[in-house]
């Protein structure tokens, strides 16, 4: 063995990565001390001869079959994984994350050797995990501080309202002051309505983290929902004027949460657009699906802030005065996810918002 050879060796055995020499058919032939101990074992002879499988844990075998022959009919240097976490079995059993960079050469006799290189990243893994804990847990602090400011806000201006007309009654006690009465009496409705509301989001937002939604399937005629909204909102807020040509759509789905997703869509239309402008809701059967548009002729929702629309508690920048949480939208993407449905918007800054809801006809719940 000349001194280049025995450098090499050197190498090879010092090195503290794994280096793990196979054949075509993935047969170890040589390994060294840095992989031995990572997959622990003692001895090269527990390894050599046996198939490269050893290393690789059960569930993983069979599609490592499928790479290995690719990669040798197709050989370059590259990392194994694509980006996904790989593992490796030691001889106890246990596991472990891994990274490893493949490459081939030539031996002596032109027979083509597969030479992996194995890195341990098990404290990689870790910190990362740790990492990960920690951004997961600021973004529920986040959450909790966005949804302590923004319910306790929401909170407190019906409340007030309601205290105060409920004030103002008491003062109203003569016929000729009847008509005082019943715009506060109107007006306590209207912030009990809306503190029902507000509940209710929370009380979706909580059954959707926790995974609790119950989706059931039953016929119903599409437009009648529609109509009901329609009309619940149009009482609500008389101020926009709409346009609806009810035909007939029977959609097999969960009326219930078709029901919540049209009541924010729609609701958000009268909401957001001004006295005297319109509204415009329209459904057009599309293959297998309806597809429901919903047109105002609002307050719009600026370019730079369309991207957060579908965020927990995230209300755009030009709406402070308007009423609102910020989960409805939220809730209606999961809502949709449930259901096999989509959603997409456009929207100008003081000209409008179309959006549009896809549902299927028989939706596969």
């Amino acid at each position: 063995m000349d001194n280049q050879e025995q450098l090499y060796k050197l190498l090879f055995d010092q090195a503290s990565e794994g280096l793990i020499v196979s054949d075509e058919s993935g047969i170890i032939e040589i390994v060294n001390a840095g992989a031995l101990k990572q997959f622990g074992y003692s001895e090269v002879s527990e390894l050599a001869g046996n198939s490269i499988d050893v290393l690789i844990p059960p569930r993983f075998r069979s599609k490592h079959h499928g790479h290995h022959s690719g990669y040798m009919k197709s050989p370059h240097n590259r990392k194994m994984g694509g980006g996904q976490v790989l593992y490796g079995i030691r001889k106890d059993g246990s596991e472990f994350p891994v990274e490893i960079g493949l490459s081939t050469f030539l031996d002596g006799q032109g027979k083509r050797k597969a030479f992996a290189l194995v890195t341990d990243i098990t404290e990689r893994h870790r910190i990362a995990e740790i990492n990960s804990s920690l951004e997961r847990e600021r973004e529920l602090n986040n959450l909790k501080s966005r949804f302590v400011t923004i319910v306790s806000h929401e909170f407190r201006t019906p409340l007030s309202a309601i205290n105060s007309s409920a004030q103002l009654i008491e003062k109203y006690t003569t016929s000729d002051t009847n008509e005082q009465r019943v715009k506060h009496t109107h007006r306590i409705q209207d912030s009990v309505s809306h503190l029902n509301g507000m509940i209710e989001d929370i009380l979706s937002l909580s059954k959707i983290e926790e995974g609790k939604i119950e989706v059931k399937s039953e016929k119903f005629n599409l437009d009648e929902v529609i109509s009901e909204v329609l009309s619940e909102y149009a009482e609500l807020y008389p101020g926009p004027s709409f346009e609806w040509k009810p035909a007939t759509s029977v959609i097999e789905s969960d009326r219930k949460l078709v029901g919540h997703i049209l009541q924010n869509i729609i609701s958000n239309a009268f909401k957001y657009t001004p006295d005297g402008k319109g509204i415009t809701v329209d459904v057009t059967p599309h293959l297998g699906d309806y597809v429901i548009t919903v047109t105002d002729s609002g307050v719009g929702i600026p370019d730079s802030e369309q991207s957060k629309l579908f965020e927990r508690f995230y209300r755009a920048s030009n709406v402070a005065n308007i009423k609102g949480t910020g989960l409805g939208l939220h809730i209606v993407a999961k809502y949709l996810d449930l259901l096999a449905g989509k959603i997409k918007f456009t929207s100008e800054v003081n000209k409008g918002s179309q959006f549009t809801v896809t549902l299927p006809k028989n939706a596969k719940i």
